[in-house]
């Protein structure tokens, strides 16, 4: 049996169309999984008991109203460190 082959295009064509569409594919799956992932952590957070809302928290791009309105946590003044073994004076 012989085999032959050729090549129609440049070799460099070849590979950047295959790079291509590897490209396409690699960003549909993952776009996919994503949604797949999101999907399945909301419908859990929701049979959980902890509400639609918070299911779908992360679906506003622009935060909602409850990460919205948390102001920042404020620096706490320096630890006191309580478990350090006093001098006792006779």
């Amino acid at each position: 049996m012989k085999l032959t082959a050729t090549i129609a295009r440049s070799l460099q064509a070849d590979m950047q169309a295959e790079l291509r569409d590897l490209e396409r594919a690699v960003a549909t799956g993952t776009r996919d999984a994503g949604r797949g992932l999101k999907t399945e952590l909301r419908r859990q957070v929701a049979s959980a008991g902890l509400g639609q809302r918070l299911a779908a928290e992360g679906r506003n791009p622009a935060g909602s109203a409850a990460t919205t309105a948390c102001p920042a946590p404020e620096a706490s003044p320096e630890p006191t460190d309580d478990s350090a073994p006093t001098e006792s004076t006779p």
